[in-house]
């Protein structure tokens, strides 16, 4: 009514990871920030986060009616939507047992669920393909990369999954030689693939583009013959390292 002020109530809760029960019984913090400074400080957090870090902090999805915390280093955290109580980690009945994208997708046909998953080792990065009732893992396949790329999203069509490889890149091999951990390559190549919802590496066609960075998709559909990926396009890294300098953000 106008004029009736509108309340809105909240509640706020942490999300019970195994790292956050251990810092809070640590009473102090159990991880290091690694994206960049000294490459040796880097590498050795890298390994103690990759051992035992997770954040779940970056997105919020549902999926059969249940609801799960994510961020890209772990699998997600499934929660009351209700209480908020943490009801611990999904491993798909222990058939995924890495890390999500925190950007995942769902077929709008079948309700089936496409989710990536990338690794500092090989394999490089999985994709998958979970039941619409959550409960089964239907396709699990090595997309056979020759890199760590750092991911943030999938597209989904009616018949088909979209990969993005772009050349922002995770080596731990850079940090023995004083290199960054992540790193963007103006110089490597970018390219969009096209796979089939339960196709492999081989049938995945690949479209190259001009090198570039890309976080998120704004949407992928199919025009007849052709896939379009309509996404933010950055023409470089938009990762900070420590000899930015403010000139190149023009």
């Amino acid at each position: 009514m106008e004029g009736v002020p509108a309340y809105v109530l909240t509640k706020n809760k942490y999300v019970q990871t195994d790292t956050f029960n251990m810092e809070k019984n640590l009473k102090k913090p159990g991880f290091l920030l690694n994206i960049e400074g000294d490459a040796l400080v880097v590498l050795m957090a890298s390994i103690l986060n990759l051992l035992h870090k997770y954040i779940s902090n970056t997105n919020v999805f549902e999926h059969s009616k249940k609801f799960y915390l994510i961020a890209e280093n772990h699998m997600p955290q499934e929660i009351n939507i209700q209480t908020l109580e943490t009801l611990g980690n999904w491993t798909v009945n222990g058939a995924w047992s890495q890390s999500f994208t925190a950007h995942l997708k769902r077929i709008s046909d079948t309700g089936e669920l496409v989710i990536i998953g990338i690794n500092p080792l090989k394999p490089y990065l999985e994709l998958g393909i979970i039941s619409a009732d959550g409960k089964q893992m239907l396709q699990k396949v090595d997309v056979k990369f020759n890199r760590c790329i750092i991911c943030h999203e999938i597209g989904v069509t009616k018949r088909y999954n979209v990969i993005l490889d772009f050349p922002l890149t995770i080596d731990l091999s850079r940090l023995i030689i004083g290199e960054q951990l992540i790193k963007y390559d103006k110089d490597g190549y970018a390219r969009i693939g096209i796979m089939p919802h339960f196709g492999d590496a081989n049938s995945i066609k690949w479209f190259e583009i001009e090198p570039c960075c890309v976080f998120h998709i704004i949407n992928c559909f199919e025009d007849n013959d052709e896939v379009v990926v309509r996404a933010c396009r950055a023409r470089r890294s938009i990762i900070s390292r420590p000899d930015l300098i403010v000139v190149e953000f023009g």
